[in-house]
């Protein structure tokens, strides 16, 4: 039997071209430390900011913050499944997936807190922002 040649390991490539080299410890790296940055903001800003004479500003900070730590966290979870229960020559392409799904759940999740933030959300404004989240990652689904 011969050996099915496989891709580089550690090249993200994008239609041939070489998009960016990232290595799983790079990749794990810096998604603590953003983490880590994330997870320091949000506590300064939920023990030191009074919500109720807090600008608009700040509801912004504190949302992207929020952004920030669940889009690293739900990362950093899925690559590690993925990698737990996967073949491990895939790692670049499991980076990809796993960002690509903790951003498109942040995206959900924030979006979902600023509809209810501004005392607009309804069952049906969540129904179509989970519905337009849910064909954003098929058109991506390969």
């Amino acid at each position: 039997m011969t050996d099915v040649p496989r891709p580089p390991l550690y090249i993200t490539q994008l239609d041939n071209y070489t998009f960016f080299p990232m290595f799983p410890t790079y990749f794990i790296w810096t998604n603590l430390s953003i983490l880590a940055i994330s997870v320091a903001s949000l506590i300064v800003l939920l023990f030191n900011i009074n919500p109720f004479e807090a600008q608009p500003k700040t509801l912004i900070y504190f949302l992207l913050s929020l952004f920030l730590g669940l889009a690293t966290i739900i990362c950093l979870f899925l690559y590690s499944l993925r990698m737990a229960r996967g073949q491990k020559y895939l790692a670049t392409k499991y980076m990809k997936v796993s960002v690509r799904q903790g951003f498109l759940v942040s995206v959900l999740v924030v979006g979902l807190l600023l509809l209810l933030a501004m005392k607009s959300l309804n069952w049906w404004d969540g129904l179509l922002l989970v519905a337009s989240i849910v064909l954003i990652e098929l058109y991506f689904r390969n």
